[in-house]
């Protein structure tokens, strides 16, 4: 994603949202010195898992009735 991109899709937000990075592969513990490429920002109808759990994790669980969440997708394969 171009800085560009990233203005452009953070316009349609609204700026009070918080913003939630969310990635669907890589090791749970081995996270920490793992660069991230941004693939994708926008709106998702999702619920945060760990605020319902309160696990040691943090998730979202795409849902129809989940709250609105502004979600930006990443990747460690680029």
């Amino acid at each position: 994603m171009k800085v560009k991109e990233l203005i452009v899709a953070l316009e349609q937000l609204n700026p009070e949202m918080e913003v939630i990075g969310f990635t669907a592969n890589g090791d749970k513990f081995n996270d920490a010195n793992r660069v991230y490429e941004l693939k994708e920002l926008k709106l998702a109808k999702a619920h945060r898992e760990r605020a319902r759990t309160k696990s040691v994790d943090a998730t979202l669980n795409f849902a129809p009735g989940g709250e609105d969440q502004a979600v930006l997708y990443l990747t460690s394969d680029f």
